[in-house]
């Protein structure tokens, strides 16, 4: 096995076990970790509510990703969910409503 076959064997061995021992905090999208501590009041990102925090912010972040978002929409809703401390469930549900309405006839 090639040196980079072996590190990315290493890396996917380090990232199953991160995800097993409940380390998700270190897989998420920058901000996502603080932005969960300070909306469940805690500084524990083990705790029931900054790890309910954590697979909504993920999940939302995953399907933004997946998106096509036209740059108006993605503009105006990154806005709005900067101003509510930068959650990626407030941009999925501003883009689901925005591209909601401009299908609406």
């Amino acid at each position: 096995m090639s040196k980079s076959g072996a590190f990315i064997t290493l890396a996917g061995y380090v990232i199953i076990i991160l995800i097993l021992s409940g380390c998700t905090a270190i897989l998420a999208p920058p901000g996502v970790s603080d932005y969960c501590k300070r909306i469940s009041g805690t500084e524990n990102i083990q705790s029931s509510g900054a790890k309910a925090c954590m697979d909504q912010e993920m999940s939302a972040h995953k399907i933004l990703a997946d998106m096509t978002i036209p740059w108006q929409v993605e503009k105006y809703c990154r806005e709005i969910a900067e101003k509510t401390g930068g959650s990626y469930q407030v941009m999925l549900t501003c883009v689901e409503a925005e591209l909601g309405n401009e299908m609406a006839p």
